[in-house]
């Protein structure tokens, strides 16, 4: 009789489905891991929850999580931010907002990934504010904010039409050794030419190209038409040049 696959190879191959979204593969695989002589552990059952986060079944990855207890294992960070995914993309933000609160009475600790998954649900509803506030409590709970905190929060300023405050907080980015996303430029470049803010525009492109960005095409449009539109032609000429300078 052939030796039994061990639990790690099990793993990676039920993780490899997953990732190919081949989900009803999964979980026949998964069904026939006692006839295959493997115990699933907690990696077992993060890849189930992650496969059927993707697949829209989040309440199905809710039963999975109950499972864990019953293998004599535990939940931990990348469990809840896979489950914080899901509830998000289905517009249940709440409830992964409420999930925080459940970690801690868990004992599980949230890192970076499970916050930038709630402030970025947050973000997609039109919530900055909540998203800002818990990027203040990330830092008082001693988690620190990375690169995809802040992109989450801008994006989300510049959405509402804020872009004072969004260029603020790349400012912040800046000083705390973060480079914004090209998105994140992108959308502040659209906002202050929205706005009719050509000061605005020109530190967007000197600053993204500073920090290694090359602006496209797209961004360029929009910049000549917002100049056009001020009435400010001569503005132009010294702003490319500045910025081809820097």
């Amino acid at each position: 009789m052939p030796f039994p696959p061990s639990a790690r190879t099990f793993n990676f191959v039920l993780n490899l489905l997953v990732a190919a979204r081949l989900h009803d593969a999964a979980r026949d695989l998964f069904l026939r891991a006692p006839a295959l002589g493997v115990a699933p552990d907690a990696c077992t059952l993060n890849i189930l929850v992650k496969g059927l986060c993707a697949r829209g079944e989040v309440d199905a990855a809710f039963r999975v999580l109950g499972e864990f207890g019953n293998l004599g294992c535990a939940a931990n960070a990348w469990t809840y931010a896979a489950l914080m995914k899901g509830l998000c993309e289905e517009g249940r933000v709440a409830e992964a907002v409420g999930m925080l609160e459940r970690m801690e009475e868990g004992g599980v600790e949230a890192d970076v990934a499970v916050f930038n998954v709630v402030v970025g649900g947050l973000r997609r509803e039109g919530r900055v504010e909540e998203g800002w506030g818990l990027l203040e409590g990330m830092v008082e709970r001693g988690v620190c904010p990375n690169e995809g905190t802040y992109n989450e929060v801008v994006c989300g300023l510049v959405e509402g039409g804020r872009v004072e405050e969004a260029r603020g907080v790349v400012e912040r980015m800046g000083k705390e050794g973060f480079v914004p996303s090209f998105g994140a430029y992108k959308g502040l470049v659209k906002g202050f030419c929205e706005g009719g803010m050509v000061e605005g525009v020109e530190w967007v492109l000197g600053d993204m190209v500073r920090k290694g960005f090359v602006p496209r095409m797209g961004m360029w449009r929009l910049v000549v038409k917002c100049v056009v539109d001020r009435e400010n032609n001569g503005w132009v000429g010294g702003a490319i040049d500045g910025v081809l300078e820097d």
